[in-house]
């Protein structure tokens, strides 16, 4: 890691990271009829990361950074070969990626800004092959894109019992490359298809009121997040929703410790909505396709 502070106003940063992860299997249920399914995958690489920053006055910094980066295939997408032949799926590649970033930060006593918009570029990502009664096989596939913006506000007066927080993303991830599934039908995937289970749009405003030691605290949340692909091919959707959830605390010392109990209170208006999606279950009812 390397930091540099070449002028008064500038500091520019960098940093090497060495990784190396290995999968074996270790087959002990060889007979005949059933051969040795051992073996093992290593993935490594030596991704590096670079940024430069400059402050604004003394409370405000504008920065700039790039990185590269690899994901190695899961354990669950390892599990299965896509030509249903035994062992694990060791022709498997890491995804690799390359990522960019632009950003502000202010932070002063009683108030914090973050902005930051950003860019991220992947190639060999793990796409399915295979789908069937439950079992998901995987393959590499094309490029895929990521181009977002997040921001984040905090306020809290001096001295006051009250503050308030706010953070917005906005993500548009998509495939740039088509790909072919295999299982029957012999499906393909469009490029500018929405990677399936992120949102597009996620918002998160809290407001929380809190006394001294000891004293109560409490605190209303409030959550949003636009609809989600429940599959490649954007045949299904998870409609969107907003929440709110509330808590309260209070707090006290008791000697040297500090003690506070609190009690929290999930979807205060019970609102039905699906919180989590199985991405490519092959379950999924299509509807008419729909990417706005």
């Amino acid at each position: 890691y390397l930091d540099w502070a070449f002028a008064p106003a500038w500091k520019a940063h960098a940093a090497l990271r060495s990784n190396r992860i290995v999968f074996e299997s270790n087959d002990r249920y060889v007979a005949a009829g059933n051969g040795d399914d051992s073996g093992d995958r290593r993935y490594q690489r030596l991704p590096p990361a670079v940024a430069l920053v400059c402050s604004v006055g003394a409370s405000s910094n504008v920065y700039v950074s790039a990185s590269s980066g690899f994901e190695t295939p899961t354990a669950a997408e390892l599990a299965y070969r896509p030509d249903q032949s035994s062992g694990l799926n060791f022709g498997l590649s890491a995804s690799t990626n390359r990522q960019f970033e632009f950003g502000y930060k202010h932070r002063r006593e009683d108030a914090a800004i973050n902005v930051a918009a950003f860019m991220v570029n992947t190639a060999d990502e793990s796409v399915p092959a295979t789908s069937s009664a439950g079992r998901t096989t995987f393959q590499n596939g094309g490029d895929t894109s990521r181009r977002g913006l997040e921001a984040s506000a905090d306020w809290q007066a001096v001295h006051s019992p009250v503050a308030v927080r706010f953070a917005y993303t906005f993500l548009r991830a998509v495939f740039r490359d088509g790909y072919q599934v295999l299982d029957t039908g012999g499906r393909r995937i469009p490029p500018g298809s929405i990677i399936p289970g992120i949102p597009r749009q996620q918002w998160f405003a809290e407001a929380a009121w809190r006394r001294g030691l000891p004293g109560f605290g409490a605190a209303l949340e409030w959550q949003a997040r636009s609809r989600v692909s429940a599959d490649d091919a954007n045949g299904a959707f998870a409609p969107g929703f907003g929440v709110v959830h509330a808590r309260a605390m209070y707090r006290f010392r008791w000697r040297a410790v500090e003690i506070q109990p609190f009690t929290r209170l999930e979807n205060v208006f019970d609102r039905k909505y699906i919180s989590s999606v199985i991405v490519n279950d092959a379950s999924v009812v299509p509807e008419s396709p729909s990417v706005t």
